[in-house]
């Protein structure tokens, strides 16, 4: 069984989508986001 979306009152939990790509491009670019990850923020998409 394969669960792609979990959802509760305060919380969805999905696979990434093509129309998420800005969004998480804006947390990988930001170096205080990324201080603490083990990768250096991002510099294009």
């Amino acid at each position: 069984m394969t669960i792609s979306r979990l959802e509760t009152d305060r919380l969805i939990l999905r696979r990434f989508e093509n129309d998420d790509m800005e969004a998480l491009y804006l947390l990988l670019k930001d170096e205080e986001v990324n201080t603490f990850l083990p990768w250096f923020p991002v510099k294009s998409i």
